[in-house]
């Protein structure tokens, strides 16, 4: 029986019959019981006839909106077709438009890469008439491949030629050639002011089996089943000459109440919608519409009569994602005077697993030349290197455009470096502009708006569907809070509560992504692993990388031979036995020169967790215990492996043992912790090394040394590594013009690298020192003249650091040791005979015996 429980609300089902099979969405329903029932809902009698349900309130509005759009416009799906081709055409730009130029372009540009893009498009520029299309590399199809985050370099970079042939620019992105109108309130380079600035989806658009689609919910909705707002997913059942049928979705994720279409998916995946609650799914980078590309194959024959054209086709990588025979229309021969530009990014796919969401450029370390080498291979004949899904979506990338062009990168490190910082700060940009858009499109979606959105500048991550719905739902809970209910009952949001709501999302992700949560379930068999646990540091919180030192080029190199290899890949050092990983690592050195930065680093380039051991954690225990928390220490070490059990100061724990003043618990600590050292195996399951460090190598006990087989001087850097530390220093600081790091480096011989942190730290409060005397002036002048006090400066005030100031703080700031001091001399002595590239020479004994 079903039944209406109140006009225009839910409708129920009740199963009253004894004998009878009721099936809702997959799930027997019971003799007697009551169930709400929403659009979409699929309902099965006796076995035999199978049903969907449609709300009768929905059934009203969506027939009167269809024959109205049927009185109004016999031909709707033309006509949408004519819009967006009309959209194409008025959003070429002119060369006149364009202010970029190939002179002046503001990212760093290669000579080679220049005059190859002239080469392809000069030749179709010019009064040829000889058929060019069999040569690949004059191909007026052609791929423009650069590194991640490059999407506004390579528009920018097309601008810029269109400028220099004066010819004119058609962009086209997923929105275009996903069916949807060019308008530039929809897409993601003019990011709307306002949520009324973006229009709703029209109720009137025709989906075909095979489109993909997002949920954008409806304004019936009366319960919370069915897919949330956000959810995509691909149209495998519809019924195009009935506009009155629901569609059958396949959604990515399981529905609240999905079924599987009678089969046609899997279950909980599918459900039915109307057309008025999708909307094309635009933002995920699917497949083209085949009609939109054959409509933007029309613009360009129509435009190139007019003159020279270039057609920038963005993210190619995502719109051909598999050959379809709809992509026939573009190898057709193009009209004279077309150039058509596939946008592509590179990715390392390794690199995305190790830092998700980080922007990737290739290091100068490895070689430009290999770089290039990689991108051909992967462009070309290394294709097989990959999975098979971008194997086959490379290949047809190829197959569609031949001409392949490849964004040089600089050879010069300052270079490289400015360029990353450009490319990292376009990616926030198009984040910020994404997550704008995504949050109009909520709000929108559920009759809200909000001036002022660009307000909002969210560039750290792409928000999810989930996070739009938690910010505007704190957004909306604080805005009520401080505001009447509005009398209209229509929603105006004021983007402070909207950044309040942000506010909230940040610091609920701050509290889930600790990473304690992730040791959290390591088993510990007594209180002492409990203790050794809590300290334990993650790789991802140790918050220092080789980048962040400074010099040191041949120290780092030796620690990723016998550190982060083997902690990396186990495999290669599994064979034999003279290949087994060191189990011990010495650093020693003069103080400050970075030993114990160098120790942070490699735990997190090698991914493992941070345990550091101190002489006061351990000699804090009771008599007895201290032992106990030792050997804790390593055998915690094997099940969190990989793990880097650091020392610092590891003379003060591992002296030399047999001095009259030795304890005797101080030496059964040493032994057990040599004990337990020793009983190591470094086997893939338990991949753990000891690291030390001290700056009086000459006090370890000899079984310590004999266990550290590997021991590595940080001296003092030279005049080269100190300029290469004062570039990392200052890396984010604001540096005047005359500033010459060399010329310092040159005059702070035998500084450490912690005496030049100082220095710096020292220089930089020049500029505030600065302001605070002219304040200081200014309140004095005023007052002696009766003037009000004038208002104090600001932080944009403060003057960049210049070389005055790092003088200044030469004067201030001295080496803490000198070169040729007793300490230092010992250093270079022992390392002469212990260390690693040591002249193996003993002192000469200056007596006879």
């Amino acid at each position: 029986m079903l039944r209406r429980l109140q006009q225009g609300g839910p409708c129920e089902l009740e199963a009253t019959g004894q004998n009878g099979l009721v099936v809702l969405n997959e799930k027997r329903i019971s003799p007697g019981d009551k169930v709400s029932l929403i659009g979409g809902d699929e309902v099965i009698f006796g076995a035999k006839h199978a049903y969907i349900f449609q709300h009768p309130l929905r059934d009203t509005e969506v027939t009167k909106a269809v024959l109205n759009s049927a009185d109004n416009s016999a031909d709707t799906e033309p006509s949408r077709w004519i819009t967006l081709k009309d959209g194409m055409k008025r959003g070429i730009l002119n060369s006149n438009d364009i202010d970029v130029t190939l002179d002046n372009f503001p990212y760093y540009l290669s000579e080679i890469t220049k005059k190859i893009l002239l080469s392809s498009a000069s030749i179709h520029f010019g009064k040829f008439g000889i058929p060019l299309s069999k040569i690949a590399s004059l191909n007026q199809r052609i791929l423009l491949s650069g590194p991640s985050g490059s999407e506004i370099y390579q528009e920018t970079l097309i601008k810029a030629l269109a400028k220099h042939y004066k010819a004119r620019l058609l962009i086209a992105d997923s929105l275009t050639l996903g069916g949807q109108s060019s308008s530039k309130d929809a897409r993601m380079d003019d990011a709307p002011c306002s949520s009324r600035d973006i229009e709703g989806p029209s109720n009137l658009n025709t989906f075909r089996e095979g489109d993909r689609v997002e949920y954008t919910g409806s304004a019936f909705k009366l319960t919370q089943r069915g897919p949330a707002y956000g959810s995509r997913g691909k149209v495998v059942l519809a019924f195009e000459n009935n506009q009155l049928s629901k569609l059958g979705v396949r959604f990515n994720n399981p529905i609240t109440y999905g079924n599987n279409l009678g089969g046609l998916c899997e279950g909980n995946h599918g459900f039915y919608c109307h057309a008025d609650e999708l909307r094309p799914d635009s933002f995920a980078g699917e497949e083209v519409d085949s009609v939109a590309l054959g409509k933007l194959i029309e613009v360009i024959s129509e435009e190139s009569k007019s003159g020279n054209l270039i057609v920038l086709l963005k993210d190619v990588q995502k719109l051909f994602t598999e050959c379809r025979e709809s992509h026939a229309s573009l190898r057709s021969e193009l009209p004279p005077g077309v150039l058509i530009i596939g946008s592509h990014t590179q990715t390392d796919s390794r690199n995305d697993q190790l830092h998700p969401g980080r922007l990737h450029v290739p290091r100068l370390s490895s070689g430009n030349q290999t770089l290039l080498n990689t991108t051909q291979e992967f462009l070309g004949t290394g294709l097989h290197e990959t999975n098979r899904s971008a194997t086959k979506s490379m290949e047809h990338l190829n197959d569609l455009f031949p001409n392949k062009i490849i964004i040089e990168l600089p050879q010069n490190e300052a270079q490289l470096s400015n360029l990353k910082k450009q490319l990292e700060r376009d990616t926030e940009t198009l984040k910020a502009k994404a997550n704008v858009l995504n949050i109009h499109k909520f709000l929108t979606s559920r009759g809200i708006e909000c001036n002022d959105l660009q307000e909002l500048s969210i560039k750290a991550q792409i928000l999810t569907n989930e996070s739009v719905d938690k910010i505007v739902g704190h957004a909306i809970s604080h805005h009520i809070q401080h505001n009447k209910p509005p009398s209209d009952g229509k929603m105006i949001l004021p983007i402070k509560s909207l950044k309040h709501g942000f506010s909230m999302l940040q610091n609920t992700h701050r509290g889930s992504k600790s990473s304690k949560n992730i040791l959290k379930d390591v088993v510990t068999e007594n209180k002492f692993e409990q203790t050794v646990l809590s300290n334990v540091i993650s790789p991802n919180e140790t918050g220092v990388t080789f980048e962040d030192i400074g010099a040191l080029d041949n120290v780092k190199e030796t620690l990723r031979e016998l550190v982060m290899l083997p902690l990396q890949r186990p495999e290669l050092f599994s064979k034999g036995q003279l290949r087994k990983p060191v189990k011990g690592i010495l650093l020693f050195g003069p103080p400050g020169t970075g030993k114990t930065m160098l120790a942070k680093a490699v735990a997190t380039e090698a991914g493992a967790n941070f345990i550091n051991v101190s002489i006061s954690s351990i000699m804090s225990k009771c008599l007895g215990e201290a032992e106990k928390y030792v050997k804790a220490i390593f055998s915690l070490a094997s099940k969190i492996s990989p793990a880097v059990i650091f020392v610092d100061e590891v003379d003060s724990l591992l002296a030399k043992r047999g001095s009259q003043v030795e304890h005797e618990a101080m030496r059964k600590i040493k032994n057990e912790f040599m004990v337990n050292w020793d009983g190591l195996r470094t086997k893939q399951q338990e991949r753990v090394l000891v690291l030390g460090a001290t700056n009086r190598p000459h006090d370890l006990d000899e079984a310590v040394i004999r266990r550290f087989p590997r021991r590595i001087m940080v001296s003092l850097p030279d005049a080269l590594n100190r300029e290469k530390i004062l570039k990392v220093i200052l890396s984010k600081e604001t540096l005047a013009p005359d500033v010459d790091l060399r010329s310092v480096a040159n005059m702070t011989e035998g500084y450490s690298g912690s005496d030049l942190k100082n220095l710096c730290i020292t220089a930089a409060h020049g500029p505030i020192r600065e302001i605070f005397e002219k304040e200081k002036k200014e309140k004095s002048l005023a007052i002696a003249e009766g003037k009000p006090e004038p208002p104090l400066y600001g932080g944009e005030d403060v003057r960049p650091l210049g070389m005055v100031h790092l003088k200044f703080a030469l004067d201030q700031v001295g080496a803490s040791l000198s070169p040729d001091s007793v300490t230092m001399n010992q250093i270079v002595q022992w390392n002469n005979e212990f260390g690693d590239g040591g002249s193996r020479k003993k002192e000469t004994l200056t007596y006879i015996i």
